[in-house]
C-alpha cells in the first residue's frame, strides 16, 4: 500500500493498494503483488515509481507480473513502464539527470528509460 500526504503528515490518503501483499487468499487463485521499490523525482513530488513482484502461491512462489507502475499525478493514475517481465526485482533508482529508472533484480540490472 502507498500512501501521500500533502498536509505535513496530518492526513494520510491510500493511492496505490495492491491484492496480497505478501499473502494469498484463501483459495489461492488470486495473485499476491508486493512493492519491491519506491523512487520519487526531487524536482518534481507528483512523480513516484513503484517497483512490484507478483506471484502466484506455492513454494517458491511463481512469478506472474514483475514491473515498475509510475504516477505524474501524485497517484490520481497510474501506468506500467517498459517490459513487465523483469525478474524478481529488489529494488529500483531514477537516475541523477532523471531520464532512466535503474533495476536491481534477480537477473541483474535493467534500465528504464523515462520519457
Amino acid at each position: 500500500m502507498l500512501l501521500r500526504s500533502d498536509d505535513d503528515g496530518a492526513s494520510w490518503d491510500t493511492v496505490l493498494d495492491f491484492q496480497g501483499g505478501g499473502t494469498f487468499n484463501q483459495d489461492q487463485t488470486a495473485f499476491s503483488v508486493q512493492i519491491a521499490g519506491l523512487a520519487d523525482d526531487p524536482n518534481n513530488p507528483d512523480a513516484v515509481y513503484v517497483a512490484r513482484n507478483g506471484a502466484y502461491p506455492g513454494f517458491p512462489p511463481t512469478p506472474v507480473t514483475n514491473g515498475v507502475t509510475q504516477s505524474s499525478d501524485g497517484g490520481q493514475t497510474w501506468n506500467d513502464l517498459g517490459n513487465q517481465q523483469e525478474g524478481t526485482i529488489a529494488d529500483l533508482a531514477l537516475g541523477i539527470d532523471g531520464q532512466y529508472l535503474f533495476l536491481a533484480t534477480d537477473h541483474g540490472g535493467a534500465r528504464l528509460p523515462l520519457q
